[in-house]
């Protein structure tokens, strides 16, 4: 089987895309994202059509995980 739809590439070279997970946008699921690592820059935000929402590029990092349950922060 292949795939429908690509992510945009990172822009590291070799094995740097790595282990996405999806958060889904629990009021429009349309608006979910994919959240993933080049593991030599940082963070990476796709749309469900793969294309790039924003980029963290906070230094290598590897895996992604999500979590539900947390209060939303409050500016003090």
């Amino acid at each position: 089987m292949q795939a429908a739809l690509e992510t945009e590439p990172v822009a590291s070279r070799g094995d740097a895309a790595d282990d996405a997970a999806i958060w889904v946008n629990p009021v429009d699921p349309a608006a979910s994202v994919i959240i993933g690592t080049d593991k030599q820059r940082g963070l990476i935000v796709y749309r469900l059509d793969g294309t790039v929402v924003q980029s963290l590029p906070d230094g290598r990092m590897n895996n992604v995980d999500l979590r539900d349950g947390f209060a939303k922060a409050t500016a003090r």
